[in-house]
C-alpha cells in the first residue's frame, strides 16, 4: 500500500491510529472482563470520540500552520496534503464518520437478540 503526502500531511495517519489506540486501551482498562450486552454501541461511541477528537488536533495544527504562514513576511501557499487530499479537509471528513458513528450507536441500542 502506498501513503503520500506532502508537509505535515504523514500526521493525519498518526493522529488518528494515536486516538484509536488510546481510546480503545481506555475502554479496555475501565471495563471489566464480563459480557457488556450494549457493546457493539459502546464500541461505535469510542470509535466516535476518537474520529471527533482526531478532527479536532487534524483541524487545529492546518489551522495553525496556516496562520504561521499568513504572518510570514514571505508567505508561502499552505499545501500540506495527505492522499493527494488537504489536511484541512480531512478534519471535516473524520467529523462526518464521528457523527455516523454516534447516530449509529444510538439506533444499536434498541437491537437485542
Amino acid at each position: 500500500m502506498l501513503l503520500f503526502w506532502r508537509g505535515h500531511g504523514w500526521a493525519v495517519l498518526l493522529i488518528l491510529f494515536g486516538w484509536l489506540f488510546l481510546l480503545i486501551g481506555v475502554t479496555i482498562a475501565t471495563h471489566g472482563p464480563e459480557g457488556d450486552p450494549s457493546a457493539a454501541a459502546n464500541t461505535d461511541r469510542t470509535f466516535a470520540l476518537a474520529f471527533a477528537l482526531s478532527a479536532v488536533t487534524v483541524y487545529a495544527m492546518a489551522w495553525r500552520k496556516e496562520r504561521k504562514l499568513r504572518a510570514a513576511a514571505d508567505p508561502v501557499p499552505y499545501d500540506d496534503n495527505f492522499m493527494f487530499i488537504p489536511v484541512k479537509f480531512w478534519a471535516y471528513g473524520f467529523a462526518v464518520i464521528a457523527v455516523f458513528l454516534l447516530v449509529r450507536s444510538f439506533s444499536l441500542l434498541g437491537l437485542s437478540p
